[in-house]
């Protein structure tokens, strides 16, 4: 990643010897921070809920993760983007963080729904991640992650 960034700031300046927007570079200090605090924590990553689709091993979502020191809970033998998953297996995971594309604030309200219906004793965090800042080409995700550190709690 950090070539990734390094690579964004020579293009840039090769575009129209501008300095890096402030966007990049507010991404670019999130990611540095996220090196020096991983994010520690074992999650299961949501693309849907009905049926539920995990995020696979294959996908930059998990890859962004997994380089920022999350776990995620699915076998290593599920190397693949995306992998539907049945409600059984869901609940018998004991995930730390529970994280999903969120469309707008109904799709949020549901995933938390389902989240205390599958996990009723000990629902753990749910984090609602914007579907659209994932469907394009930009460092958002990115900041998008840093609230996924362990100082910044979401409730269920």
């Amino acid at each position: 990643m950090n070539e990734l960034f390094e690579a964004a700031q020579y293009f840039m300046r090769l575009a129209d010897h501008r300095q890096p927007s402030p966007l990049f570079e507010k991404a670019q200090r999130v990611w540095m921070q996220a090196q020096k605090e991983p994010l520690n924590f074992k999650y299961l990553a949501l693309a849907w809920m009905d049926p539920p689709i995990l995020f696979g091993r294959e996908t930059f979502f998990v890859s962004l993760l997994n380089s920022l020191g999350a776990k995620g809970l699915f076998p290593l033998q599920w190397s693949t983007e995306f992998l539907k998953v049945s409600e059984e297996w869901l609940i018998a995971q004991t995930p730390e963080r529970v994280i999903f594309l969120s469309h707008n604030d109904q799709s949020t309200q549901r995933f938390k729904q389902k989240c205390r219906q599958w996990w009723p004793k000990n629902t753990p965090p749910c984090q609602a991640v914007p579907a659209d800042h994932f469907a394009r080409a930009s460092f958002t995700p990115v900041l998008n992650l840093q609230e996924l550190s362990p100082n910044s709690e979401s409730k269920p």
